[in-house]
């Protein structure tokens, strides 16, 4: 995702608002959207021989064709964990690094951290504030957003935006590049 540096800016929820459904919450400009849609597990190859290590786990690879994107996954069975990052799952263990053929998304797993049961600390669902959208319309949105970031901002009311120059004088910010995760 461009306009946060490298880091994406939403949240998937699985199994929520009920079970065999994603909840996506995203934030464009200041608009925030909840989109839910039912769960579609990737159909994935597995890779012979191949393997590698990932923060000190042995790691085998598979491929999918999924969402308009071909990926490569390296998945750990010593973490037998059917899950992995964004809509990545559905392999006998944990996806611990994930990329597209381009290159244009890649998730890496850095570190694990045991979580402790004990601590009774509950998992809160943030996205009461969240506009509910449908996916046709965010994918809209989106459009709108990165072909005119500052157009989308400023169609609220409340929001005046004046972009300048180094030397003061107003200035036109164009479009950021769109390169949705889904094609």
């Amino acid at each position: 995702n461009l306009t946060t540096g490298g880091r994406i800016s939403w949240i998937l929820h699985r199994d929520y608002p009920q079970k065999g459904y994603y909840m996506l919450l995203d934030e464009l400009g200041m608009e925030r959207y909840a989109c839910h849609e039912r769960i579609k597990e990737p159909t994935w190859t597995l890779v012979p021989d191949s393997l590698t290590d990932i923060i000190g786990y042995s790691c085998h690879l598979a491929t999918t064709t999924y969402r308009g994107r071909t990926w490569f996954a390296w998945f750990t069975e010593d973490i037998p964990i059917s899950y992995g990052p964004w809509k990545l799952t559905g392999l006998p263990g944990l996806i611990l690094r994930a990329y597209d053929t381009e290159h244009h998304y890649q998730f890496e797993t850095t570190g694990l951290k045991q979580y402790d049961a004990s601590s009774k600390i509950p998992i809160d669902y943030k996205g009461t504030e969240y506009e509910e959208i449908d996916k046709a319309t965010l994918n809209k949105q989106y459009v709108r957003f990165y072909a005119d970031p500052v157009g989308f901002v400023s169609n609220n009311p409340n929001v005046k935006v004046i972009v300048k120059d180094e030397h003061g004088n107003p200035t036109k910010i164009n479009g950021i590049p769109y390169n949705p995760i889904e094609r």
